[in-house]
């Protein structure tokens, strides 16, 4: 059982790594994140906040999922419409001009297009735990990905600085409903401590 898990955190080491450059270069960053430590960097950093709005992964499967599906990257901006169709993923280089006018967002889903239920059932809320609900008659649904193990706090402000912009935009009326995604390995996933040792050891090789 022991050469089966480390056997699958290797297979899990090379699709985490292959499609994150910044996983090549910064070794050594990842570790199990708690409510604690993450709103530690937060505060540390002076990043700005709604708790509500502050989600995770409930289980190991529901972040290797994410993984294996490509989108754990960033930091980026996922859209989905108002129906919970994917629409856009917005970079860097493109989130001035598409958040400061929401009509320049991508308006038609590809054809078998993500649902944004993919995602929220495997979510809940760092501090609370609860599960996250889907605000219905939004308009707009927003997740923002980062994640301490990025280890790139000059993209990560950026990324809060988005995230600004966003609340502002749903302060002054627009129904959005808006999701800081931390894609941190969490405490609190019912894994033993030999497994999480044996999974760092591979992760920071």
């Amino acid at each position: 059982m022991r050469i089966f898990f480390l056997n699958l955190c290797a297979a899990f080491l090379f699709y985490l790594i292959t499609p994150m450059a910044f996983a090549q270069q910064n070794k050594g960053l990842f570790k199990f994140e708690s409510y604690e430590s993450v709103s530690h960097y937060l505060n540390v950093e002076q990043l700005e906040y709604d708790i509500n709005d502050l989600y995770v992964f409930k289980t190991f499967d529901e972040f290797w999922k994410f993984n294996t599906s490509g989108f754990l990257s960033g930091p980026v901006i996922h859209v989905f419409n108002s129906d919970g169709l994917y629409l856009d993923l917005i970079k860097s280089d493109e989130v001035m001009e598409k958040l400061s006018d929401f009509g320049n967002i991508q308006k038609k889903p590809k054809k078998n297009a993500l649902h944004i239920s993919s995602w929220f059932n495997g979510l809940i809320n760092l501090k609370t735990q609860e599960s996250i609900i889907k605000e219905d008659g939004a308009s707009l649904y927003f997740v923002l990905n980062w994640a301490v193990f990025f280890n790139q706090p000059e993209k990560i402000e950026l990324l809060f600085k988005w995230y600004d912009v966003l609340k502002r935009q749903q302060a002054s009326g627009k129904n959005i409903q808006i999701v800081l995604l931390d894609m941190d390995l969490q405490e609190f996933w019912d894994l033993s401590e030999e497994k999480k040792q044996d999974m760092l050891k591979q992760f920071n090789q």
